[in-house]
């Protein structure tokens, strides 16, 4: 369901006519989802980002990248790396984000409620 819909956000959000803004957009609402099902269910947020993500993994540029290396096309091979490269720092972007917002958001609520006892 977490992959899907993260699919589903990426395929909307085609408009924006920026993959590495599409796939953080994407990533950010997985992560953030994973995060809540972690508190919801008590299990590690990793489970479900793990699984949310797969779908917007760049796959086919890691093969093309390698591919257009050993067979010499080097311009080619720059645009396929830097391309797979901008996806891949938007998706980690993308988690760390949603995961230190959540533990900012557990660190504020946890010293509120102590402060109040």
């Amino acid at each position: 369901m977490i992959g899907a819909l993260g699919w589903f956000i990426y395929l909307i959000s085609d408009s924006l006519n920026n993959i590495f803004l599409q796939s953080f957009i994407a990533m950010l609402c997985v992560s953030l989802l994973a995060e809540f099902f972690a508190r919801f269910f008590k299990a590690p947020a990793t489970i479900f980002i793990i699984i949310g993500c797969f779908p917007l993994v760049p796959g086919s540029g890691i093969y093309y990248t390698m591919l257009y290396a050993v067979q010499g096309m080097n311009d080619l091979f720059m645009e396929s790396f830097l391309s797979t490269l901008g996806t891949s720092l938007s998706l980690a972007l993308a988690i760390l984000i949603s995961s230190t917002t959540f533990q900012i958001y557990k660190r504020i609520k946890t010293r509120n409620f102590v402060d109040m006892g």
